[in-house]
């Protein structure tokens, strides 16, 4: 017969994930770039009084070589602008928190604490796109065992539906039937698996992301692919399901002369 596998999401999702790796990969080495460039930056020492993070001040020389470095390395990333294209006050609340973003493009200046604040939460994000960067390496793995799983089961099919069912005997079809319906049965089960698996992951991954498949796959036709391919396969087991019933009652109508002959 021949069952076409319908592992055309996974290949989307592939091209994804590979495309999300090459991005966090260069903003990673970016934000190690901006972190050495704000430990060369020599601070200002504040004054009696002075706030934490004092906005205002002399001393703001250090703060524009913070500012410089910021767009000079986790700004110009090649996807920049198609990922992101926002202001730098913008991009650094969203990646260091707003009380840094506000203290860097204030009027004050690079106070020895700001500094020290700067490289831990630039740490913090280099370590964020670490851990990321390994969700994709088992999410590809986890790519890799549904296509694998999903051409079996196909090959299953056909191995199944080797004969026509038009031409299948009463007994090969009620066969048929339970050879398929266990195959349903067995997709079912993956399907259950992979959408614990989600629920799981997402209340394990870091804030913001809301889970791995909705950050991943956001742009994919589909944003949950494997799921979109066990739902395919399903459907193409039910139609043989439904096919081999139809059958069934047929042959259960059709006197047994008439089968004779």
């Amino acid at each position: 017969m021949g069952v076409n596998a319908p592992t055309g999401p996974i290949d989307a999702a592939r091209r994804a994930l590979q495309r999300e790796r090459r991005q966090l990969r260069d903003e990673r080495e970016a934000l190690k770039a901006f972190k050495e460039r704000v430990t060369e930056i020599d601070t200002t020492s504040p004054g009696a009084g002075h706030q934490q993070f004092p906005l205002t001040g002399a001393g703001s020389t250090g703060l524009q070589s913070v500012r410089d470095a910021y767009a000079d390395t986790v700004m110009d990333v090649p996807h920049y602008e198609l990922a992101y294209n926002e202001s730098l006050p913008e991009h650094m609340a969203g990646e260091l928190g707003e009380e840094l973003a506000a203290a860097v493009t204030g009027e004050g200046g690079l106070y020895p604490p700001l500094k020290r604040n700067l490289v831990v939460t630039t740490n913090e994000a280099i370590r964020a796109r670490g851990e990321i960067l390994r969700l994709i390496d088992d999410e590809e793995a986890r790519l890799d065992e549904a296509e694998e799983t999903v051409m079996k089961m196909i090959q299953q099919i056909d191995s199944i539906l080797d004969q026509p069912i038009e031409r299948m005997e009463f007994n090969s079809l009620r066969l048929t039937r339970t050879r398929l319906l266990e195959l349903r049965e067995q997709c079912d089960d993956i399907v259950d698996e992979r959408q614990a698996f989600l629920e799981r992951q997402r209340r394990d991954l870091p804030d913001p992301m809301t889970g791995l498949a909705e950050y991943l796959y956001q742009h994919c036709e589909t944003t949950f692919p494997l799921l979109a391919v066990y739902a395919r396969l399903a459907e193409v087991i039910d139609r043989s399901v439904d096919r081999a019933e139809t059958r069934l009652s047929e042959a259960s109508r059709t006197p047994r002369t008439a089968k004779r002959r």
